[in-house]
C-alpha cells in the first residue's frame, strides 16, 4: 500500500526496496508503504510493516526555454526584442538573467531580474555583416548548491534601406583662376545604383 505511482520497487524474495524513478520534493515530500511478509508454510502466517520514506528537498536547476525573435537591422537604443520567463521548481527562488555570448554583449543587454532583452547599441546590429544572430543567455538561481541553465535567443534581421554616403573628401581650397577639379566617390551599404546631383543653391 502508499504505491500506488509506482514509484518504488520491492523485491518480494531478497526484500529490498528501489526506486523505479526519480523522487521530487516538490510532488510528493513523504511516502508511507505498507509492507507485508508471508512464509511458506502449510498454514501460512504472516506480519505487516509501514516503512516512512521521508523525501529530503534539494536544489533544482532552473529552466530557461530557447527563444526567437524578429529584429529589424540598426534598431533605437533600448528596444526591447524579447522576454525570457525561466521556471524552477523551487519556490522562492531568486533568478537572474545574464548574457554569456560575449560576441554580443556590446550589442545587447537584459535586465537581470525580468529577463527583457533589448538593444544596447543598434550600430552593431547590421544585416549586410549578418542576417541572424545566435544569442546565450544564462539564468542563475540562488540556491545551495547555485544552479544554471543556458538558452539560446535566434535573432532573424530584417533589412532596411541604408542611407548612401559620400566617402571622398571635398577640395575646400581652390586658388583664384584655377580649375576646380574634384572626384566625388560615394557608397551605398545595400548595393544599390547611385545617382549623384548637383542641386541649385
Amino acid at each position: 500500500e502508499g504505491n500506488a505511482s509506482q514509484v518504488f520497487a520491492l523485491d518480494s524474495a531478497q526484500g529490498s526496496l528501489s526506486l523505479n524513478e526519480r523522487l521530487n520534493y516538490e510532488a510528493d515530500s513523504a511516502y508511507s508503504l505498507t509492507v507485508e511478509v508471508t512464509d511458506d508454510a502449510r498454514h501460512a502466517f504472516s506480519d505487516r510493516d509501514t516503512i516512512r520514506v521521508h523525501v529530503r528537498d534539494t536544489n533544482d536547476a532552473p529552466i530557461l526555454p530557447n527563444a526567437s525573435c524578429e529584429l529589424e537591422e540598426h534598431p533605437p537604443d533600448g528596444t526591447p526584442i524579447d522576454t525570457l520567463k525561466a521556471s524552477d521548481e523551487d519556490a522562492g527562488q531568486h533568478l537572474t538573467y545574464h548574457i554569456t555570448d560575449t560576441l554580443w554583449q556590446e550589442g545587447f543587454a537584459i535586465d537581470s531580474l525580468q529577463g527583457v532583452v533589448q538593444v544596447k547599441n543598434g550600430h552593431f546590429i547590421n544585416y549586410e555583416k549578418t542576417s541572424s544572430i545566435s544569442l546565450d543567455v544564462t539564468v542563475s538561481d540562488d540556491g545551495d548548491p547555485q544552479l544554471s541553465d543556458t538558452a539560446r535567443v535566434s535573432i532573424a534581421l530584417k533589412d532596411v534601406n541604408d542611407p548612401p554616403v559620400f566617402t571622398s573628401e571635398p577640395v575646400l581650397h581652390v586658388k583664384e583662376d584655377s580649375t576646380y577639379d574634384y572626384h566625388i566617390q560615394s557608397f551605398d551599404e545595400d548595393g544599390h545604383a547611385l545617382e549623384i546631383k548637383a542641386l541649385e543653391k
